[in-house]
């Protein structure tokens, strides 16, 4: 099984994070690829501070711009006991707003499966705290497997003195720590009136707030250092800690709320009496949207641009702005809304490129590739301008529509673009020999092989049988099998599969002598298999990391078959055995399987000797020359033009992609783009 990095690779984890990483014992993962929320159960020993896992969320919601990334810490039952109460009352926080500020000087106490939570203020009888216990149970229950009761009363009810001073076995006692007095929340204050907001427990959490006043929401940076006030009455000692992200805010929150957007729509329209302007603003961090409604006074907006008078800059869609309000649901439309006490104006904070020496994008794509990116391509040529870049690519797939804006872009900023595309690549040739050999079919010597593995990743995974047959116009000469010892434990899914267990293995030669092995019986003849480049990739991956080479000249029986059985749909080795009405034997055993295709291929060699075809040669050309691009696979290539001339080429290309060779996706045949780069 793949570890945590290897699964994540793109993922580069801070100090903090790599500490949980290196505890983790295993994991499973779960993503909704539509909504972009990634779930990750973890498996631990002891247990990890709430923070350090919160920062591991919040790393890898950033490094993969996933909407939101939870993580769910499993640790082993006898774990758990009151020192673990901080980090469960943090964890029902995120869960519910209802325990917020409720549990900060509560007592807990746990014996006989029972957690008992002591109020000392009268709260307990609130009827809202019900949910609260239940959600501690849930928690518990998920994190420890612990099925335990949990209660809520008042210190009335329990006396606290009498409990701590009983006489009770010294291995048994656990003495309780209250936890710190907690600093008086911040309170921002007007001219006229004190309010605060209830702290939100995730803030931090969802916030990268740094120095100097900028502050991370969503997918936007905001500078609020110096904030100029736009709107209401000016309040003093702002607390960027407490600014929520917009997906954050609902109408539970009693007090004023404070968050950073950038304005994409507003309107303002006379009310009634006419003295005041209803003025509606929305506002957005690129993952959440809010709506403003206030009404201002006709003197502080200008009536000519609908503009806040009194404001160095207007709101409208190129600007930012910190809001602190109250949200709640409007009577008149029903939707949820802010009603803003204040508006700041707050800059927006753009990445740069700080390298020395600035690179060239190569592969991009715009709004214009179908499911790939949103970006127009004049605000593509804007950002690579802005970074210092000398030029920048456009490869849209398939598509060459973003090219007139990009055009008109690069000539006003005076930037280079590369033009280009990102083409479903087919190989007409049909290849199904890999390498130079010419031999006849009778009379050339083959070794049919094939290979059982951990996985299916070459990179992660470990041969664990190797097994081949040396084949020469239709009979077997010799057979060879060894199993191998791949030094990592074989999944269970993969031990139903193979029956190759993790004991059948622990005597077997390491991979190195397996692959001499191999060597020695096979030569330098030229190999056979069923999908060959996985087969193939593995063995080269192995020897490579042995320090050695694997580069026989290869076939491959699939898309040989595919040539050949062009009346069956699937081309599998099963379906190839029942095709030909051949025995069956015992399957994914790379013994049985390769003595198998050496039986499948003799029955193509028969077929295509009808043809006309004698030598591997003849299969190759005929293949090539009776090939339908549009029934082959594709694969992604980057193609960018070189000058004018190479520019009308690509147009061509890709026309003819559409009009003569479209199956799902436009098709780039190699032969015609051969004749086509030649003209």
């Amino acid at each position: 099984m793949a570890t945590f990095l290897e699964k994540f690779s793109k993922f580069t984890p801070s100090t903090k994070a790599l500490e949980v990483i290196e505890k983790i014992k295993d994991f499973s993962v779960r993503y909704d690829k539509v909504g972009r929320n990634l779930e990750i159960t973890m498996q631990f020993e002891k247990i990890v501070p709430k923070e350090k896992l919160y920062t591991l969320e919040r790393e890898m919601k950033e490094s993969y711009q996933m909407r939101s990334v939870f993580i769910f810490p499993r640790y082993p039952s006898e774990e758990f006991d009151l020192s673990y109460y901080d980090s469960l009352i943090t964890e029902l926080k995120r869960n519910t707003a209802l325990a917020n500020g409720f549990f900060n000087d509560t007592v807990p106490v746990y014996e006989n499966g029972t957690l008992t939570v002591n109020f000392h203020n009268g709260y307990a009888t609130l009827p809202d705290l019900g949910r609260c216990q239940d959600i501690i149970k849930r928690i518990v229950e998920k994190e420890f497997g612990l099925d335990i009761e949990v209660k809520i009363v008042n210190t009335e009810e329990f006396n606290l003195e009498e409990y701590m001073s009983r006489e009770i076995p010294e291995e048994l006692k656990y003495k309780y720590i209250p936890p710190a007095p907690k600093a008086e929340e911040q309170i921002f204050e007007d001219k006229e009136t004190s309010f605060f907001r209830v702290q939100n427990p995730d803030a931090e959490e969802i916030f990268n707030v740094k120095e100097n006043g900028i502050v991370t929401s969503g997918f936007m940076t905001f500078d609020i250092s110096e904030p100029t006030l736009l709107y209401g009455k000016e309040v003093r000692n702002i607390d960027v800690g407490k600014i929520i992200p917009i997906s954050q805010i609902t109408a539970e929150y009693t007090g004023n709320i404070m968050f950073c957007g950038k304005v994409f729509g507003h309107e303002f329209r006379e009310n009634r009496a006419g003295d005041k302007y209803i003025c509606s603003v929305k506002v957005t961090d690129e993952t959440a949207s809010a709506h403003l409604k206030f009404f201002a006074p006709k003197e502080d907006v200008d009536p000519n641009k609908k503009k806040f008078s009194a404001a160095k800059s207007p709101l409208d869609g190129e600007n930012c702005i910190l809001v602190i309000g109250k949200a709640g649901h409007d009577k008149f439309d029903g939707e949820l809304v802010v009603r803003p006490v204040a508006i700041y104006s707050a800059k927006p904070v753009y990445k740069t490129d700080d390298a020395e020496k600035k690179r060239v994008e190569l592969h991009l794509h715009t709004n214009m590739s179908t499911m790939d990116a949103t970006t127009p391509p004049e605000l593509v040529i804007k950002t690579a301008k802005e970074w210092g870049h000398s030029a920048v690519a456009i490869t849209d797939h398939g598509t060459l529509q973003a090219y007139p804006q990009a055009m008109l872009a690069a000539e006003k900023l005076d930037m280079k673009v590369l033009y280009g595309v990102e083409c479903y690549f087919a190989d007409d040739t049909a290849r199904a020999l890999y390498g130079e050999d010419s031999g006849g079919l009778d009379e050339t010597e083959f070794v049919v092989f094939d290979i059982e593995t951990t996985g299916i990743s070459m990179r992660n995974c470990r041969i664990t049988e190797i097994g081949a047959v040396k084949y020469k116009g239709g009979e077997i000469l010799d057979r060879f099998n060894t199993l191998v010892n791949p030094q990592i434990p074989i999944p269970e899914e993969i031990v139903k599969i193979t029956g190759i267990d993790d004991n059948m293995v622990k005597d077997a030669p390491a991979i190195e002598t397996a692959l001499e092995m191999f060597r020695e019986f096979a030569g330098d003849r030229v190999l056979i298999a069923h999908n060959a480049n996985f087969d193939m990739g593995f063995m080269k991956m192995a020897s490579e990391q042995c320090g050695k080479k694997l580069d026989n000249t290869y076939l491959d029986t699939l898309a040989l078959s595919r040539y050949v059985n062009t009346d069956i749909n699937k081309h599998s080795l099963e379906k190839l055995v029942d095709y030909f009405k051949l025995p069956h034997q015992t399957h994914h055993r790379a013994q049985d399987d390769a003595e198998m295709l050496s039986k499948v291929f003799e029955q193509m060699v028969i077929k295509l000797k009808k043809e006309g075809v004698t030598t591997l040669t003849d299969m190759v050309n005929n293949m090539s020359a009776k090939a339908d691009p549009k029934k082959l696979p594709t694969y992604h290539q980057i193609i960018i033009v070189k000058n004018l001339t190479g520019l009308k080429n690509l147009y061509k290309l890709v026309s003819f992609s559409y009009l003569d060779y479209y199956r799902r996706h436009p098709v780039f045949p190699k032969q015609y783009w051969s004749s086509t780069a030649r003209d």
